[in-house]
């Protein structure tokens, strides 16, 4: 039997929750949230919900094997420096929760639920994956390139479009534009050729991942340098490649693969969590207040479930 595969990026997916749910309350202060003792919920209850329409609306055909996984940027070694930061040590510098109080309280929440959420995909046979030392996105694309069958991402990191290919699908989770990327509608949805997608990055910049880009090259001027590159390029200073080189190593996944050791990690980490019964997932949702929403996921999931 063939698989299908949906992989999800879970702290995007988490973060669109929790911005969705802090907008809704925001407009609606007389709705209560969902809180279970003293932890608030609300975002719980909004990622499951979401990660649940994902599923029931990428449910696999008759000769295919649903397969759930959600890649998670917590390192499991957690004092590793990243080595795109010896590579450009501004990398992520902006990251700063101290210097953005938004930011600050999203990590907040996304600390006190990922237990939890974990537990809850683990009871419905999804595996959580953790990369090692390296960050979500080189999971991600590991699993695309290694994974049988065919994958749907799911993501709303412009950097993970990449990973379309034959087997692969890219869904973008930016609200202003869901849809999604395939080989067959690339050129009509990102309007860069594909093979040149990484670059186009690296010179653009990417401001969530400080990356500055090269100087003064917005869309326009940067799609004219990559209509004839292998001319253009003899126009660019031994600076502005070394620049465009040192972004492309950053930003393309298949630049460095994973070490032997986190491959060993990942593999075992995808091993199919173990069956439970459908009574000890119900009272795993009565026990985190989800009860309302536990009926529409065993009645869309219950054939795909790992149940006794």
């Amino acid at each position: 039997m063939k698989n299908k595969n949906l992989i999800i990026d879970g702290n995007n997916l988490l973060f669109i929750s929790i911005a969705s749910t802090e907008y809704f309350h925001q407009n609606n202060p007389s709705v209560g949230r969902k809180v279970l003792g003293e932890l608030d919920i609300s975002s719980l209850y909004s990622f499951i919900l979401y990660l649940s329409n994902l599923v029931k609306d990428n449910l696999p055909d008759e000769d295919e094997d649903l397969r759930v996984y959600v890649c998670w940027d917590k390192r499991l070694k957690s004092d590793h420096v990243d080595w795109r930061k010896e590579v450009y040590p501004n990398y992520k510098a902006n990251r700063s929760d101290e210097d953005n109080p938004n930011r600050e309280a999203f990590t907040k929440i996304v600390k006190s639920l990922e237990p939890i959420i974990k537990k809850i995909l683990t009871s419905m046979g999804i595996n959580s994956v953790y990369p090692y030392t390296s960050e979500a996105d080189d999971i991600i694309n590991y699993l695309r390139n290694n994974l049988e069958g065919r994958n749907v991402i799911f993501t709303a990191d412009r950097d993970l479009f990449q990973c379309v290919d034959e087997n692969t699908v890219v869904y973008n989770l930016h609200k202003k534009s869901r849809s999604y990327i395939t080989l067959d509608n690339w050129d009509e949805v990102i309007g860069i050729p594909k093979e040149h997608y990484v670059k186009y990055k690296a010179i653009m910049g990417d401001i969530s991942d400080n990356i500055s880009g090269l100087y003064r090259y917005g869309e326009v001027k940067t799609l004219k340098l990559l209509e004839d590159w292998d001319n253009n390029k003899l126009n660019l200073t031994e600076e502005q490649m070394a620049e465009i080189e040192v972004g492309v190593k950053i930003i393309d996944l298949d630049y460095k693969p994973l070490t032997n050791t986190e491959t060993r990690l990942v593999i075992k980490q995808l091993e199919r969590p173990e069956k439970i019964s459908t009574i000890e997932i119900m009272q795993l949702f009565n026990s985190y207040n989800l009860t309302d929403i536990q009926n529409r996921l065993m009645d869309n999931w219950r054939p795909y479930l790992t149940l006794k």
